[in-house]
């Protein structure tokens, strides 16, 4: 018999009967253009960061990776909840952010 991975939630379901239910997880990189290369990566990291949804965990770290002539795109990864949250719901958001954002792209897309 598999185990479930680390990052898999299990919950009793009194329900049931007391069988266990496993909480589908997806770990989930995004790669965030900035609108201009004068753009502060620093506060939209930390703007991007500060989105709560339930069922949606930030990994806390991001990276700048150079693209060209001195611009500069996020690399963040968040861990969500496939029944609880759409990725596409937290991509629109941040790129309803049109004064800052350019695009917003899905580079990594695992199930967990």
């Amino acid at each position: 018999m598999t185990e479930a991975p680390a990052d898999t939630k299990k919950i009793n379901d009194s329900s049931e009967g007391g069988s266990e239910t496993i909480v589908k997880k997806s770990l989930v990189g995004l790669h965030i253009c900035p609108f201009d290369a004068e753009q502060n990566l620093d506060e939209l990291a930390h703007r991007i960061l500060g989105l709560t949804f339930d069922g949606l965990a930030w990994r806390g770290e991001y990276r700048q990776i150079p693209i060209a002539y001195g611009i500069r795109k996020l690399q963040i990864e968040c861990v969500i909840e496939d029944e609880k949250v759409n990725i596409d719901d937290v991509t629109e958001i941040i790129q309803s952010w049109e004064d800052e954002v350019m695009n917003v792209d899905i580079h990594s897309f695992q199930k967990i």
